[in-house]
């Protein structure tokens, strides 16, 4: 009986578990994306080769799906890197599964914008997600230094017999960063 039901419910045409057309679908795909590389269009490759469902064609095409994108996105994340725009870079490399450069790349964005709330933060919360106890606290000591900072900016406006809010509220902001 579960014989006869599996061949109501299944199409004949399947190969590992999909569909011929879809088969022949992400088969143009994938070679969209290889062509697109060759071709120098490096970002149109990494897209195309995203939306590649390489299950349905098989551990072969996963790999090369893999490489290339991995290629491409290492490529990518070089060139940001090399104008200065760490964090595209960084967008790049953890895009491509290289964890190792996208650790570097925000590292590196932290230590280049040490006043910006935003690139300390988010370097705290990614080094968080890698478990990478070092680079936390590293991170939080340069939020403790500018603590340090906006309190020191604050007493002196304080004995300046300024408005000295501003001052303090900025020192809140990196108290919650420093922990």
């Amino acid at each position: 009986l579960s014989c006869c039901l599996t061949g109501l419910v299944a199409p004949i045409a399947f190969a590992d578990g999909c569909p011929d057309k879809e088969i022949a679908t992400e088969t143009l795909k994938m070679k969209k994306a290889e062509d697109s590389e060759k071709a120098g269009k490096l970002k149109e490759a990494f897209n195309a080769a995203r939306t590649v469902a390489w299950e349905c064609l098989g551990n072969d095409a996963g790999k090369r799906r893999e490489a290339l994108m991995r290629r491409v996105g290492r490529t990518l994340g070089d060139q940001e890197e090399k104008q200065g725009r760490l964090k595209e870079a960084f967008d790049w490399y953890q895009a491509a599964g290289l964890e190792a450069d996208a650790d570097r790349a925000m590292l590196k964005h932290a230590n280049a914008k040490p006043d910006d709330t935003n690139a300390v933060s988010h370097a705290i919360e990614h080094f968080k997600r890698r478990n990478n106890e070092a680079r936390v606290k590293e991170m939080r000591g340069i939020a403790a230094r500018n603590v340090d900072k906006w309190l020191t900016a604050e007493e002196k406006a304080f004995a300046a017999r300024k408005e000295s809010r501003d001052e303090l509220g900025k020192a809140r902001d990196w108290v919650y960063y420093a922990g």
